[in-house]
């Protein structure tokens, strides 16, 4: 009997509103780089909330670089790492409510949404900075782009990285570019630049560096499927990315819930990360999981149907004219963007309804 995908419902956090920011009382003891408090700019008031209970690293004490181009904001893998473990810490020690849900935030929900306003704002306050330059030496162009939602759990983000980072052998220093850290969250006004192709998104997607988009999709309900923005970078990377020398890859991962692949002997996984790769040719293939066993898990098929049911001009957006404006920019490109992706995803939409078939026929 063939293998067939148990359903399985977890629910995905939602979005807190992001709060304003503050000073950092302290540089880094003996460094040349010029302490954050020092540099020019406007102030926000965001109290670092957790700092009687977790030491501020040394890494975040400061401003390390000055990048005036956002594009070339890419972060190192070993950096997300890094903040990865911070999280953890932040979590564990200090209680923070989700303003939406009411619920305590824990090492398993926390979100972009919650780190945004517990960690990137407070520590890039002082200089009104993006958090990139907070951690790095220099410009670093991108090697690879990510496309996601600011819900996803950020551990099952990190999880996702580590899966692609392996999969596509990018090292520790290989970069990535992912707009929470890029951008500057206290002055967003280059994301409402008039042309599509001068926002920082667009550029860092356009860059001679970036060999391809990764989209890290949420379990259960594949959020970058439905949000404009994120359908934004799909149009960039399938429209404009075929125009640049190398056309641009399109990589997929997502977190594969316990028990959703179940083998015909009957035994099912642990929760694990699961990856689409880009064949180059516009199709993709399984490349299993992080697990040991890499073949006891399998990109799961209801994220596929969510993909081939795919139709972009019903994505949501928080602003409504956010939405409009983009669906005006891709106008006449919308089915393109539909059977690019729809593609993608055929093989594994089509296994699932088949071994759905064959279950009910067992």
């Amino acid at each position: 009997m063939l293998a067939r995908h148990r359903p399985i419902v977890i629910p995905i956090p939602q979005a807190v509103v992001m709060g304003a920011c503050t000073s950092l009382p302290a540089a880094r003891a003996g460094q040349t780089k010029e302490p954050a408090a020092e540099q020019n700019g406007p102030k926000t008031e965001h109290p670092i909330l957790w700092q009687d209970l977790v030491e501020v690293p040394m890494l975040y004490k400061a401003r390390s670089c000055e990048v005036p181009e956002t594009h070339k904001r890419a972060m190192k893998l070993k950096d997300f790492l890094q903040l990865g473990e911070l999280v953890e810490k932040v979590v564990a020690k200090y209680k923070h409510t989700d303003k939406c849900t009411g619920q305590a935030v824990r090492k398993d929900t926390v979100n972009l949404y919650h780190i945004n306003d517990l960690i990137v704002m407070p520590l890039t306050g002082p200089c009104a900075c993006s958090f990139m330059e907070m951690v790095s030496s220099g410009p670093q162009d991108p090697v690879w782009f990510i496309s996601h939602w600011w819900g996803t759990p950020f551990l099952d983000t990190l999880r996702m990285m580590r899966l692609h980072a392996d999969r596509r052998h990018v090292s520790m220093c290989g970069l990535y570019w992912m707009c929470t850290f890029a951008n500057n969250q206290h002055n967003l006004a280059e994301l409402s630049e008039p042309g599509i192709l001068d926002t920082p998104f667009a550029k860092a997607i356009m860059s001679e560096s970036c060999i391809g988009t990764v989209a890290f999709l949420d379990e259960e309900k594949a959020s970058p499927f439905s949000r404009i923005w994120c359908i934004l970078e799909d149009y960039v990377t399938i429209h404009f990315g075929a125009q640049k020398k190398k056309t641009q890859l399109m990589d997929f991962c997502t977190i594969i819930p316990e028990g959703e692949c179940e083998s015909s002997c009957g035994t099912t996984n642990p929760r694990c990360a699961g990856i689409l790769i880009d064949n180059g040719d516009g199709t993709s293939k399984d490349n299993g999981s992080d697990l040991a066993n890499s073949a006891a898990a399998w990109f799961p098929g209801g994220v596929s149907v969510k993909a081939v049911r795919l139709d972009v001009t019903k994505a949501q957006a928080t602003k409504e004219n956010d939405r409009a404006n983009i669906l005006r920019l891709i106008r006449g490109k919308e089915d393109d963007v539909n059977l690019a992706i729809q593609t993608r995803f055929a093989p594994s939409a089509a296994y699932m309804a088949a071994t759905d078939i064959a279950s009910r026929e067992g």
